[in-house]
Order: C-alpha cells, then sequence, then structure tokens
C-alpha cells in the first residue's frame, strides 16, 4: 500500500511541476506577445487583465457547484481543455476582439 501511495504522490507532484511551469511560461510569454506582436496599448491591457478576471470570477461558481454535486472529474477535463484551446488560439490572433476571446475561454479553464 506504501508502493502505491508513493506513486500517486510522485504522479501529483510532476503533474503539478508540469502544470505551473507551463503556466507561468504562458503568463511570460503571452504578456510579451500582447505588447510586442498584438500592440496592445496599456488601457486594452487593463481592460484584457478585468476581462479575464471577471470570466473567473463569473465561472468559478458554478464550476465549484457541478464538482460538488457531480465529481470534479469533468470540470478538471474541460477546464484544462479551455485552458489549453485559449492558449493554443492566442498565439493565432492578433486582433484585440480575438485575444480577448481567447482569453475569456482560458479564464474558463
Amino acid at each position: 500500500m506504501a508502493r502505491e501511495g508513493r506513486r500517486v504522490a510522485r504522479a501529483f507532484l510532476i503533474w503539478t511541476g508540469s502544470r505551473a511551469c507551463f503556466h507561468r511560461g504562458y503568463v511570460l510569454t503571452s504578456s510579451l506577445y500582447f505588447v510586442v506582436t498584438a500592440h496592445l496599448s496599456p488601457v486594452r491591457l487593463l481592460l484584457l487583465g478585468a476581462v479575464i478576471a471577471g470570466t473567473m470570477l463569473v465561472s468559478d461558481l458554478p464550476t465549484g457547484v457541478w464538482s460538488d454535486a457531480a465529481g470534479r472529474r469533468w470540470p478538471l477535463v474541460l477546464g484544462h481543455a479551455f485552458l489549453g484551446a485559449g492558449m493554443v488560439v492566442t498565439g493565432l490572433v492578433t486582433g484585440f476582439w480575438w485575444i480577448v476571446a481567447t482569453q475569456v475561454a482560458w479564464g474558463l479553464g
């Protein structure tokens, strides 16, 4: 039984570490992308941050209710799918409103 516990703990640590690296890397890369490639102004950057924060605020309550009522598996799967889609599509667009849409997807994740 202790062997199984070590295996689970190792998988958890690898997953958590990988996710943290990818998340931090995305935040740094996308921030540079927004300024250097998409040429977003400071006001648009603030608006983008407000949209992401609002999206996270609005989506957290239903996701928590769903997780408590039906289980955490599918909210986790869908959340990572939204995160990944938002991250990938962000690099494909430079228009402000398209960037807002990708960040809403990221915020839902």
